[in-house]
């Protein structure tokens, strides 16, 4: 769905794929360096999987997105990546959400709040009008959002123990339904809505209803190597699996998801870091999308 993109937005767009060019320049030159014995000394475990679209020399994604049975071929991907012998997969990942109507929350759940440079005024990011391709007059703000699945979730980072108020996900919040999602709040939220509160979002430019089941205690975190974030002031939010006919109702969302469902994390099994890293761009080269891993330092 096409709509006015708002600045905030555009400006964290822009400042992300920065990073991403840089970090895989970095990755690129490591590996026309590599050698046995580099990979024999190489001891990370943790890596972010990243998607290299929209990078000078590769493909554009909006170019990607219209290939056939692309759809497939993500979900594909994905089961590859949870069935592989020498990582572990772990699905996790952070994801602006755009609240929609009127935000009075406070600065703190806004979307890249921490990075923001002091001499910016945040409230020009907050409530910024816009009109939707439905015609629809609307206030937008980017406020953070973290997408986790089903295994994360209880076996990874055991978030069902740090269930502050309400309740922990079941089996049936990671389907995807054409109606509600069931959220839990981080812990900073306590005393801004309560169990049961409904909120419209945009997620990837399409409007979703989010529904409040449980808030998270104050210690709840996502740790991957050197990447550690608290869950404080952000909506997690199950990473969802979406069937074949959810998918044919709306082609391009169920795309889009699928592309953040694969830029997640993998461990390293039994410390054989080379058979791993070695699995994992067999699979890559198998479906042909572009991808690359980037090492975590502990």
């Amino acid at each position: 769905m096409k709509r006015k993109i708002i600045i905030a937005g555009f400006l964290i767009f822009v400042f992300t794929l920065l990073i991403l060019v840089i970090l895989y320049n970095v990755k690129t030159d490591k590996i026309e360096i590599y050698n046995e014995a580099e990979l024999e000394n190489n001891s990370c475990i943790n890596y972010r999987v990243l998607d290299s679209y929209g990078i000078p020399g590769h493909m554009k994604f909006s170019e990607i997105i219209k290939s056939e049975n692309i759809f497939k071929r993500y979900e594909k991907l994905l089961g590859d990546f949870n069935n592989a012998e020498k990582f572990r997969y772990i699905e996790v990942y952070n994801s602006l959400i755009q609240y929609d109507g009127f935000y009075e929350n406070g600065e703190t759940f806004i979307y890249g709040y921490d990075s923001f440079p002091d001499d910016w005024d945040i409230q020009e990011f907050i409530n910024q009008e816009v009109k939707l391709e439905d015609g629809r007059q609307t206030l937008l703000t980017n406020i953070n959002g973290a997408f986790i699945s089903e295994k994360a979730f209880n076996e990874d980072f055991s978030l069902y123990n740090h269930i502050y108020r309400g309740k922990a996900f079941t089996s049936s919040d990671f389907i995807y339904s054409n109606e509600k999602i069931n959220v839990l709040m981080g812990y900073d939220y306590i005393n801004l809505y309560d169990v049961g509160n409904e909120l419209s979002v945009l997620y990837l430019g399409y409007p979703v209803k989010l529904k409040i089941i449980g808030f998270l205690d104050n210690t709840s975190r996502v740790d991957m190597g050197d990447i550690n974030i608290s869950l404080n002031t952000y909506i997690l939010i199950p990473s969802f699996d979406i069937d074949n006919r959810d998918n044919e109702v709306n082609p391009n969302f169920s795309i889009l998801h699928y592309s953040k469902k694969t830029r997640g994390f993998f461990k390293v099994i039994d410390n054989n870091i080379e058979a791993a890293l070695n699995e994992f761009e067999d699979i890559i080269n198998k479906s042909g999308l572009d991808y690359v891993y980037i090492s975590l330092s502990e």
